[in-house]
């Protein structure tokens, strides 16, 4: 018998090291100890080995035993309720900090309390986008989360024209924000996340609805989480998460990323 590189080639001698199952490496088959001092010197020696392993000590792990968000890179903008959620994956606290050491992506958390869709500074939705195009780096997902924070301009309606300019409404930054996101990458996949119900703004429920006609109007996926949380779930202030908020809202936005995260890397 023989062994397979881990690019899939065979070597005749040995022991098999993995059984191949449809092209996928599958369980480990361990060397005999007569074999293992000749099987780690002609494994080791390869220079396939050592470019493949390299190269895909992430991303080269097949699909079927890794999500597809392995090793990918998210940029999260946002208010408060991402302000507050962690996500250097050196802390114990904060969801964003569980999707990085669980569904294996590199997060960048840029939530900042108070800001707003239409903010130019502090953080607000246009401020962000303006730096990610600036920056010009290809984010494999992208996602915005703001609404929790009323826009100076008002909500406005599903007409308004797309506009960047200052005292624009809600829906005139969104439909901005997303179409200079999909300009400058095309690559990157987009989100919007609709804020959760609050004790104060009648549960969300104008602008929450007015968010979504904008996701359709535009083809941009989205997590409604005023069907994931209720009041219940917020803090004594009434728009804050608690603790148990914070871990649905997580679980969602989790599940928005990993069902847009495309499955190939970006490589602009």
């Amino acid at each position: 018998m023989g062994y397979y590189r881990f690019d899939g080639t065979y070597v005749p001698g040995g022991d098999s090291y993995f059984e191949m199952v449809d092209g996928i490496l599958g369980k480990e088959l361990r060397p005999k100890a007569a074999y293992l001092p000749g099987f780690y010197r002609a494994m080791a020696n390869t220079a396939d080995f050592w470019r493949y392993f390299g190269e895909n000590a992430i991303t080269g792990l097949p699909d079927t035993a890794v999500p597809q968000t392995r090793g990918k890179s998210v940029y999260i903008g946002g208010d408060s309720l991402h302000a507050w959620a962690g996500g250097d994956g050196s802390t114990t606290e904060g969801f964003a900090t569980d999707w990085n050491r669980h569904l294996g992506a590199n997060v960048t958390n840029a939530g900042y309390a108070g800001s707003t869709w239409t903010g130019t500074t502090g953080g607000g939705g246009i401020q962000r986008v303006t730096e990610l195009v600036a920056a010009g780096k290809p984010y494999d997902v992208i996602v915005l989360s703001y609404g929790t924070n009323s826009d100076p301009g008002g909500d406005g309606g599903i007409a308004d024209e797309v506009s960047n300019a200052e005292g624009c409404t809600m829906v005139a930054a969104m439909k901005w924000c997303i179409g200079q996101l999909r300009t400058a990458f095309p690559k990157s996949s987009i989100g919007i996340i609709i804020p959760p119900p609050t004790y104060t703004n009648g549960g969300m429920k104008e602008r929450g609805d007015l968010m979504i006609e904008v996701c359709q109007l535009l083809h941009v996926p989205y997590v409604d989480m005023r069907e994931r949380l209720t009041v219940e779930d917020l803090q004594a202030d009434g728009v804050h998460l608690a603790a148990g908020g914070a871990a649905k809202y997580g679980a969602a936005e989790a599940e928005l990323i990993l069902r847009i995260c495309p499955y190939g890397k970006s490589f602009q």
